[in-house]
């Protein structure tokens, strides 16, 4: 029977007429789209032959477009993205990009504001991440514009009107409700391919299930809008992107990042400047002699072999002295050809290693000179500080650098201060000094504790009740089939698995209790400091 259905379905393909009314309501969209400056639409399907179709038809009507599926390689995937980001005038330039799901991986596009959606999946957590391709942070319009492609009378129809677009997947982000979600593609597959269903029926359910799904999502929303009040805060989002920017310490700046790389490599190799250019393109020329040293140090420091690693390994062993380097992020996703130095580059580390502690066995000191126009309000003299690294443990990880001065009006200046000191100068005797800021810095650590065991014990209040919601929603689920099931088996079945997410519940919430009980703040100092102002 599959047979002959197979042979059937292919000879209606060889068989299709020319036309192609889906392909010419895409390319009207595309024209228009052409017509403005800001012209880049990524379109999105779920089968790379269909890809490969479109782009021959695209590319007959003069539309340059390129091709991202899950055959193409990381580095081709980098240099498509490049010609994607061109502006419209450039030659190279695309103006559209083709997807699949795996081959939008890895790589955002907030600089295109359209995307078409040429066929839907069916889960909604998929769609989600397509448009998650291009509304990010720093996307510069003010709109996403979504463009799905459907066909009126087909399944896909009934999947779209009745469920995707009632759940609002097109017009807000569903996220916070992925674990909801994110079980609705198997349940709708489930129903679609259920041939003793009849269309209303089919209809109907997808419908009922989409209203169970939104009255649900609903209600874990205002479960946290109550945590937010009770709380003050809100602790639904303390993984987002806000959060981790915030935490950024201006001790990892690009500017202290090439102070670091550049004290070592004067200090490993010999004084010169490696770093030429002023501006964010940088040119790092190193000697032969200086690349077989650097290639030493990389070959014993035993880090893992990374993307970074391999490529900055691989201008080690090149007989070219010179590469383009940069500490700009920005400079970096327009050049991806260049070595891009970020705190979690090898050579970053390899120069932080040299000067660790254990290195030296003391306690590292750095000092700085400081004139006084730099800091007019401070009198002359020496200005001892202490660098600690505060490593936070609860249900979120954190690091933190924190620098603590004795005199408390260069508590808040201390970073800038450092950053525009004018030159490394040999370390003076201070230990007398800092030893007056260890008490400052204990009182300072335990205040920082007992807050953090505080938010952690909130964040345990929080999580119980996202975990109960969850269970009972489930266990809901499970009674309504239980009362519907006659067979004993199916019944013995269900009361197993209503068992099995009870004891998942208590699990968790046991791992959670357990995680709240060792909430600390565990500190090391890092260096110690001293600011020599001078008259």
């Amino acid at each position: 029977m599959l047979r002959n259905m197979a042979e059937e379905v292919i000879a209606l393909a060889d068989n299709l007429p020319p036309e192609d009314p889906k392909f010419d309501a895409v390319l009207n969209v595309i024209l228009e789209k052409q017509t403005h400056e800001k012209n880049k639409i990524m379109l999105f399907s779920s089968f790379k032959h269909t890809l490969s179709y479109l782009r021959g038809k695209f590319r007959e009507k003069g539309i340059r477009v390129g091709q991202i599926d899950g055959d193409v390689q990381d580095e081709e995937r980098r240099e498509l993205r490049r010609r994607f980001m061109l502006p419209k005038s450039d030659p190279e330039a695309f103006d559209m990009m083709l997807f699949t799901e795996v081959g939008s991986e890895g790589l955002d596009y907030q600089f295109c504001d359209m995307m078409v959606n040429y066929d839907l999946p069916w889960n909604p957590m998929a769609i989600e991440q397509r448009i998650g391709r291009i509304d990010r942070r720093k996307q510069t319009s003010a709109k996403v514009w979504i463009v799905n492609v459907i066909t009126p009378g087909t399944v896909d129809a009934d999947v779209y009107n009745r469920c995707l677009a009632k759940l609002g997947v097109f017009t807000e982000s569903i996220g916070d409700c992925e674990e909801i979600l994110g079980e609705l593609g198997n349940d709708i597959r489930t129903i679609v391919l259920n041939e003793s269903l009849t269309d209303d029926q089919r209809q109907k359910k997808l419908e009922q299930m989409a209203d169970n799904a939104v009255r649900l999502t609903q209600a874990e929303m205002k479960l946290e809008e109550e945590q937010k009040s009770f709380f003050g805060l809100d602790l639904s989002n303390f993984k987002d992107a806000k959060a981790i920017e915030e935490a950024q310490s201006p001790w990892l700046s690009s500017g202290c990042i090439r102070g670091l790389v550049s004290y070592y490599l004067n200090k490993r190799i010999a004084p010169g400047t490696y770093f030429l250019g002023t501006g964010p393109k940088k040119t790092l020329r190193l000697s032969r002699e200086a690349k077989e040293v650097l290639l030493d140090d990389l070959r014993s420091s035993k880090l893992p072999r990374t993307a970074a690693y391999l490529k900055f390994q691989s201008f080690l062993k090149d007989i070219d002295q010179t590469c383009t380097a940069t500490f700009d992020r920005e400079f970096a996703q327009q050049e991806p050809r260049s070595v891009f130095f970020t705190p979690m580059h090898p050579l970053v580390k390899i120069a932080a290693r040299y000067f660790e502690t254990t290195r030296t066995g003391a306690e590292p000191c750095i000092s700085f000179r400081c004139s006084r126009c730099l800091l007019p309000d401070v009198p002359p003299g020496r200005y001892p500080f202490a660098v600690y690294a505060w490593n936070y443990k609860g249900f979120t990880s954190q690091f933190k650098m924190v620098t603590i001065p004795l005199d408390e009006k260069l508590q808040a200046r201390l970073p800038s201060i450092v950053q525009g000191a004018e030159e490394f100068v040999p370390s003076e005797d201070a230990s007398s000094l800092w030893k007056d800021i260890a008490p400052i810095h204990a009182q300072l650590w335990r205040n920082a504790k007992d807050a953090w065991i505080k938010e952690t014990e909130e964040q345990l209040v929080y999580k119980r009740q996202s975990r109960l919601l969850s269970l009972t929603r489930k266990k809901a689920v499970l009674e309504r089939k239980l009362n519907l099931a006659a067979d004993p088996r199916v019944l013995r079945m269900l009361n197993v698995q209503i068992a099995d997410e009870t004891e998942r519940y208590e699990t968790k919430c046991a791992h959670d209790n357990e995680i709240a009980r060792r909430a600390d703040i565990v500190f090391r100092k890092i260096a110690n400091g001293l600011i020599i102002v001078e008259g």
